[in-house]
């Protein structure tokens, strides 16, 4: 969640909190409370629960996300280097600038940029 939508979130359970602390006697007085503060409930619960699945996803997918990067870039610097060989073996001058990415260069590449150079 971004910093606008926790600060949300911390106004409706203040909101909430002071509804529970009101006198019954005033909430009597409210037309529909019931049904309101019920909607207010369960639209936190449903933030609250939405908040954890967003926090857990994002940790998992980005360490994911890191750790197939890292052996992607492994394999494809493994294979560089062999035709790297095989292009100055055969004087190739084209095919070695077109396989000759640093391991910095890659890793700082972005996801479609990387795919295309590996």
């Amino acid at each position: 969640m971004n910093r606008s939508q926790e600060k949300k979130l911390s106004m409706y359970l203040v909101v909430e909190k002071g509804l529970e602390n009101t006198d019954e006697q005033i909430i009597q007085l409210v037309p529909r409370y019931k049904f309101y503060c019920d909607t207010l409930k369960d639209h936190i619960t449903k933030i609250q629960v939405f908040r954890e699945k967003q926090e857990v996803n994002n940790t998992g997918t980005a360490l994911l996300k890191a750790t197939l990067k890292e052996k992607v870039i492994t394999t494809a610097l493994k294979i560089s280097r062999k035709i790297t060989a095989y292009a100055i073996d055969m004087e190739n001058f084209e095919l070695q600038q077109v396989v000759g990415y640093t391991k910095t260069k890659l890793n700082e590449s972005a996801d479609t940029i990387l795919r295309e150079r590996c």
